[in-house]
């Protein structure tokens, strides 16, 4: 039973994607993010961190 439940949920870290930030990094919703960045997701239980240049992110 729980293995027909897993299509339906979201993984613990999952990837998303910000827009650049104005001096690199990531645009976060407070400001910008230096790449190794982190700030906490206002929609989520959770945390949003920047890994690079082009504004790809993961939330944990």
């Amino acid at each position: 039973m729980g293995l027909m439940l897993i299509p339906f949920g979201n993984s613990l870290v999952h990837y998303m994607k910000l827009e650049p930030g104005a001096d690199g990094g990531c645009k976060g919703t407070s400001g910008d993010l230096k790449v190794g960045d982190s700030e906490k997701d206002p929609l989520v239980c959770g945390s949003i961190h920047c890994t690079n240049d082009a504004g790809d992110a993961f939330v944990h």
